[in-house]
């Protein structure tokens, strides 16, 4: 009767704790297939477009025309004179990388 009850009780933990990793994997693998803090989004100033990260967006925005304007004209400089290379993904610009 005791072997029973340890038996049944035994197999309902290893149920729950097998239930409860594969949730913990699944969101840890969503977690990592939608890397939103690396992912660079597409700004537009202007006719200039310039490339940010999520978190660099609030200070961006906060920074006053001008400041934002020499940001953008750096941008664009570094990709002219080759320094920064965009990396492309399925024809998407997922982000950029400097040229050594």
């Amino acid at each position: 009767m005791e072997t029973t009850g340890l038996i049944i009780g035994g197999a309902i933990l290893s149920g729950i704790i097998i239930a409860v990793s594969t949730v913990l994997y699944a969101k840890k693998k969503k977690r990592d297939a939608f890397n939103y803090e690396n992912e660079v989004i597409p700004y537009g100033m202007g006719d200039s477009t310039i490339y940010l990260r999520r978190h660099e967006i609030p200070h961006f925005e906060a920074l006053g025309r001008g400041e934002r304007r020499k940001i953008v004209n750096k941008f664009n400089a570094s990709i002219k004179r080759g320094d920064t290379v965009p990396v492309y993904e399925k024809g998407k610009i997922v982000g950029f990388k400097k040229n050594n």
